[in-house]
C-alpha cells in the first residue's frame, strides 16, 4: 500500500471516528430527552395522583354528622390543611382558588357543626339532669357539680382537638356561641341552688360574711371548671364573657348593690366580720386575680 494510499485511510477513519462521535451524541441527546420525559411524566403521575387525593379525600373521611373520635376529628383537621396547604403552593393549579375556596369552607363549616355537637351534649345534660327524679328539691351550688364534670370529662378530648386547630387558624371568635352556651347552661345548673342558699342565710340571719364565702367558693370552682374544659389561651380569649358569668352569680349573691349590703350588715359586728373576711379572701390569688370577684370584696372592705 502505496504512502497516499495509507494517508487516505487514516482521513477516512478520522471521518468515520467524526461521524460515530456526532452519532453517538445524538443518540446520548435522545436519551438524556428521553430521561426528562420521563422525569416530566412521573412528575405529571405524582401530581396527578396528589390532584386524586385532594378530591377523594373528602368522601372518605368520617362523616361530621356521625359519631366522630377525636382521633377521627384531628384526621379530618389534618386532611383538609394539608389540602389548603397544598393548593396555597399550587395555584396555576386549574381551579386552584375554586377548590380553595371550598377547602375553606369545609374547615369552617367543620368548626361550626363541632361547636354545634358540643353545645348540643352539653345544653342535653344540664336538660337530663334537671329533669331526673334523682335531682334535690333543694339544691346547694355544689350539687351538680361532680357529675357536670364527669361529663367534661367525657367531652374533653374533642373539645381539645377542636380548640387545637381553631388556635392554629387564629379563628378562635368561633368557638363564642360554643362559650357561651357553656356558661349558660352552667348557671342553670348553680343559680337556683345559689340563691337558695343565700336565702337561707339572709333568713337566718347568718352573718353576711358567709355569703361573701360561699361567692368565693362558686367563682372559684367555675374558674376551675372551665379551666378543665378550655384552654388557658381560649378562656383568656373570652375573658370578658367569664367576667360576665360571675357577675351573674354575684348578683344572685346580691353582693353588687352597696346599699342592700349596708341594710343587711345591720351591726357594727356583722360589718367587722363582713370586712375581716374579704380581706382574707383577697389574700388568696385565684379571688385577687379575677377582677369581678376583686370588686365585690373590695366594696365589702369600704362599706361604712
Amino acid at each position: 500500500m502505496t504512502l497516499p494510499a495509507v494517508k487516505m485511510t487514516l482521513e477516512e477513519l478520522d471521518s468515520s471516528l467524526q461521524q460515530m462521535q456526532i452519532v453517538a451524541h445524538e443518540i446520548q441527546s435522545e436519551l438524556f430527552d428521553h430521561q426528562m420525559t420521563i422525569q416530566e411524566k412521573k412528575a405529571q403521575v405524582s401530581q396527578a395522583q396528589d390532584i386524586m387525593r385532594l378530591f377523594t379525600a373528602p368522601s372518605k373521611l368520617p362523616s361530621i354528622k356521625g359519631k366522630l373520635s377525636s382521633a377521627e376529628l384531628n384526621e379530618r383537621f389534618e386532611v383538609i390543611t394539608e389540602s389548603i396547604q397544598y393548593l396555597t403552593e399550587h395555584r396555576d393549579f386549574r381551579d386552584a382558588a375554586l377548590y380553595l375556596l371550598r377547602y375553606s369552607q369545609m374547615l369552617s363549616s367543620t368548626f361550626q357543626s363541632v361547636s354545634n355537637i358540643l353545645a348540643r351534649s352539653i345544653q342535653q345534660f344540664v336538660d337530663n339532669t334537671l329533669r331526673s327524679s334523682r335531682a334535690p328539691t333543694s339544691p346547694t351550688p355544689f350539687t351538680f357539680n361532680e357529675a357536670l364534670a364527669a361529663h367534661f370529662t367525657s367531652i374533653r378530648p374533642m373539645a381539645r382537638v377542636l380548640q387545637d386547630w381553631v388556635s392554629r387558624y387564629n379563628q378562635l371568635d368561633a368557638l363564642e356561641n360554643l362559650v357561651q352556651t357553656t356558661y349558660r347552661q352552667r348557671r342553670r345548673l348553680v343559680e337556683p341552688g345559689l340563691a337558695a342558699e343565700v336565702d337561707r342565710i339572709v333568713t337566718g340571719n347568718d352573718s353576711p360574711a358567709a355569703i361573701i364565702d360561699l361567692f368565693c367558693q362558686v367563682a372559684a370552682l367555675e374558674t376551675k371548671a372551665m379551666l378543665s374544659l378550655w384552654t388557658v389561651t381560649v378562656h383568656a380569649h373570652f375573658g370578658q364573657l367569664a367576667d360576665q358569668h360571675v357577675a351573674r352569680l354575684r348578683k344572685v349573691c346580691k353582693l353588687d348593690n352597696a346599699r342592700v349590703m349596708r341594710r343587711r350588715l345591720h351591726s357594727a359586728q356583722f360589718r367587722k366580720e363582713a370586712q375581716e373576711t374579704a380581706a382574707r379572701l383577697l389574700l388568696v390569688p385565684e379571688n385577687r386575680d379575677a377582677r369581678v370577684v376583686r370588686e365585690a370584696l373590695e366594696m365589702m372592705q369600704t362599706l361604712d
